[in-house]
């Protein structure tokens, strides 16, 4: 039997992302470059090797899961495309050196995204292997992400070969703990 943990779903801030990643969309920075007709703003992307933009479509499941992952040569950036808000399950990165050093359970944050704002995973930052959309009718992104990194994974579903750019952390199999984002404040009711 499976023991169940909840992870109470929460609002993006600034202050509440900031051990994950960065909000993009609302900057409260001074932008880099000014024009009459424009502001723009600098992000702290990295990336070793070629990048890749992806567009990726999420359908409406039950905000439960088993397993994350963290990407070790990427900040990912996801960029919704149509309004339609999605919950992010993260946790703080650990040791890329250290593969034993995997974020307790109970270290899992959840987020209400608006369909309004992107965010940007710091490198390492554990994540979901999916995002929940709110609404039924699911929610597409674009996905700025590693080439290398995005190839590997496709390799590894294809035909198991063990990432190296990547670490998959099943908790089912490891613990056997599942996981349920819960909703006490109303946030994705309000959608």
């Amino acid at each position: 039997m499976s023991k169940v943990v909840e992870i109470p779903l929460q609002p993006l801030t600034p202050d509440g992302f900031a051990g994950f990643g960065q909000i993009l969309g609302d900057f409260d920075a001074p932008p880099v470059f000014e024009a009459p007709h424009l502001c723009s703003w600098r992000l702290d992307f990295e990336l070793q090797g070629p990048a890749e933009l992806m567009v990726v479509r999420y359908f409406h499941q039950p905000f439960e899961l088993t397993a994350i992952e963290r990407h070790f040569d990427v900040t990912q950036s996801f960029i919704p495309l149509g309004d339609q808000p999605s919950i992010m399950v993260v946790a703080a990165p650990t040791d890329p050196q250290d593969r034993s050093a995997v974020p307790d359970p109970d270290a899992l944050s959840a987020f209400y995204i608006p369909g309004d704002r992107g965010i940007m995973l710091w490198r390492g930052t554990w994540h979901a292997l999916t995002r929940f959309p709110v609404r039924p009718a699911g929610a597409s992104f674009a996905l700025i992400t590693g080439y290398n990194t995005q190839r590997e994974l496709e390799r590894q579903k294809a035909n198991g070969t063990a990432p190296r750019l990547t670490q998959e952390l099943d908790y089912l199999a490891q613990v056997g703990v599942r996981l349920r984002v819960i909703d006490p404040k109303g946030l994705a009711a309000r959608a």
